[in-house]
C-alpha cells in the first residue's frame, strides 16, 4: 500500500504541468483531492525536526482560515460603507475583501502542506528518495523535449487549445514561458543529484546520458526567453553543485557551454529590449507596497490582490494585474506583516533542516536546497512560485531533502532495558565408540 502511495504522488507531481499548470480550480481541487486520499492512506509520520516547521505553517493556515470564516477584524470599513452605498443596502463588513478566493488559498497552502509531509516521510527511506530525484529530474528532460516540440514542430501552440501569449518562446505545457523556466530550474537540480548518486561524474561513459538530458533541459530553458526563470535556475543549480562538491561540476560542462551559446541569442535580445522599455511592475509594486502600509498588521485578506488593486490601479496600467509579480509583496498586503513572517519562517526551518543535511554530505538535501533557492529568488520579479505545479514541485523536492536530512541525524535505536538471556551452553556430545578390543591381544 505504501508503495502504491509513493507512486501515486511522485506522479501527480510530474504530470501536474499537463494541465497547464493545474491553475484552474478544477485542476488543483483534482490534485488536493488526490494528496489528501494519499495523506489518509499512507498516515506519513513527519520527522521530529520538522515540527516547528509544521508548527509555524499551522498558525499560517489558522490566520487564513479565521480571515475566510470571519473571526478577525473587519478590513477596510471604507470599502464596505461605499459597497453599502452603491448598492443602496446595508453590507456586513468582513475580515477579507474576497472571502472565496481565500477559501482557494487556504486549500492550496494545505495541498502544498500536504505534498511536503508526503515526501518527507518518504525522504526517510534511501531508496524512495533516490528514485523519487531520478523520476523528478527525467521528467524535467521529458517536459523540456516536449516543450521544444511544440514550439519547433508543433506551431508554437499549449497541449490544449492555442496560445495567446508569448509567442515564439518555449512554455510547454504552461501558458506562462516563466512558470515553465522555474518548473525546468527545480527539475535540473534534481538531475544534477541524481546523477551523483548514480556515480556517472567517475566515468565519461555513464555520464552521457545525464549531460545530454542537462542539455535538452537547458536548451528549453534558454528558449523560455525568461530573464527571472533563467536567473533563478542558474542560482538554484549553482547552489546544489555547490553542496554537492566541487568534482560535480564537471557533469554540467558541456550544458554549461551550451547555456553560453545559446545566451547570446534570444534572452539577450529580450534583456536589450527591457532595458529600453520602463517596466509597469515598479508602478504594481509601489501601489502595492502602499497597500501594506495602510493595512500592515491585518492584512486584506487572502486571494484578495485582483479585487483591491483594481480599485487602486493608475490609470496608466490599462490591464487587469491579477498577480503582483512579487509574492512576498502580494502576501503582505493579503496577510499582513506578521503572517508573511511567520510564513517564511515556516520555510526558512525546512530549509535550513535541509541545509544541514546537505553539508553533511545528503545529494538529495542539496537537490531541495536548490529549488528552494530557484523559488525563492523567482518570487522576487514574478508569480511563478504560486502556481500549483511549480508549488508541489518544490514542496516535493524539500520534503525530500528534509526527510533525508532527519533521516541521516536520527539516533540509533536504544537497546532493550533487560538483560540479554543467558546463552545456553552446547550439550557436549558423546564420543563415538572406539573399536572393540581384538580378542587375540595379550593383557
Amino acid at each position: 500500500m505504501e508503495r502504491a502511495a509513493f507512486r501515486a504522488g511522485l506522479a501527480l507531481v510530474v504530470l501536474a504541468p499537463l494541465p497547464l499548470g493545474a491553475n484552474r480550480p478544477w485542476a488543483w481541487s483534482l490534485l488536493a483531492l488526490a494528496l489528501g486520499l494519499l495523506l489518509a492512506a499512507a498516515r506519513p509520520a513527519l520527522p521530529r525536526p520538522l515540527w516547528p516547521a509544521a508548527a509555524l505553517w499551522v498558525a499560517v493556515l489558522g490566520w487564513v482560515a479565521a480571515q475566510v470564516g470571519g473571526l478577525a477584524p473587519p478590513v477596510r470599513p471604507d470599502v464596505w460603507a461605499r459597497a453599502a452605498a452603491a448598492l443602496g443596502q446595508a453590507v456586513p463588513a468582513g475580515a477579507s475583501l474576497d472571502a472565496d478566493a481565500g477559501r482557494a488559498v487556504l486549500l492550496r497552502l494545505m495541498m502544498a502542506a500536504g505534498c511536503f509531509w508526503l515526501f518527507a516521510a518518504w525522504g526517510a527511506s534511501r531508496r524512495r528518495s533516490a528514485s523519487a530525484l531520478r523520476a523528478i529530474g527525467w521528467a524535467a528532460v521529458v517536459w523540456a523535449a516536449f516543450g521544444l516540440v511544440l514550439l519547433t514542430m508543433g506551431g508554437d501552440r499549449l497541449p490544449f487549445g492555442e496560445k495567446t501569449r508569448h509567442l515564439g518562446a518555449a512554455t510547454g505545457p504552461f501558458p506562462n514561458r516563466n512558470t515553465f523556466a522555474l518548473w525546468l530550474g527545480m527539475g535540473l537540480c534534481a538531475l544534477a543529484a541524481a546523477a551523483v548518486q548514480a556515480e556517472a561524474h567517475r566515468r565519461w561513459a555513464r555520464a552521457a546520458p545525464w549531460v545530454a538530458g542537462a542539455a535538452v533541459v537547458l536548451v528549453a530553458l534558454v528558449l523560455t526567453q525568461s530573464r527571472a526563470g533563467t536567473l533563478a535556475a542558474g542560482a538554484g543549480v549553482a547552489v546544489t553543485l555547490a553542496l554537492l562538491g566541487r568534482r560535480r561540476w564537471v557533469l554540467l560542462a558541456v550544458p554549461a557551454g551550451v547555456l553560453a551559446l545559446a545566451l547570446l541569442t534570444p534572452l539577450e535580445t529580450r534583456l536589450a529590449a527591457t532595458a529600453e522599455a520602463p517596466l509597469p511592475r515598479l508602478t504594481v509594486w509601489a501601489v502595492t507596497l502602499e497597500g501594506i502600509l495602510a493595512e500592515p498588521w491585518r492584512g486584506i485578506g487572502a486571494g484578495a490582490f485582483p479585487d483591491a488593486f483594481a480599485a487602486a490601479r493608475p490609470r496608466a496600467l490599462l490591464q487587469p494585474w491579477h498577480y503582483a509579480h512579487q509574492a512576498y509583496l502580494e502576501l503582505a498586503w493579503e496577510l499582513g506583516v506578521p503572517t508573511v513572517l511567520v510564513l517564511l519562517a515556516a520555510i526558512g526551518w525546512a530549509v535550513a533542516v535541509a541545509v544541514r543535511g546537505a553539508l553533511n554530505g545528503s545529494t538529495t538535501a542539496a537537490a531541495g536546497v536548490g529549488a528552494a533557492m530557484a523559488a525563492g529568488l523567482h518570487a522576487l520579479a514574478d508569480f511563478s512560485p504560486q502556481i500549483p505545479a511549480a508549488a508541489l514541485l518544490m514542496a516535493s523536492l524539500l520534503g525530500l531533502g528534509c526527510g533525508r536530512s532527519c533521516a541521516a541525524e536520527a539516533p540509533p535505536r536504544r537497546a532493550s532495558a533487560e538483560p540479554p538471556a543467558p546463552a545456553r551452553r552446547p550439550r557436549p556430545t558423546p564420543a563415538p565408540p572406539g573399536p572393540a578390543p581384538s580378542p587375540d591381544r595379550q593383557l
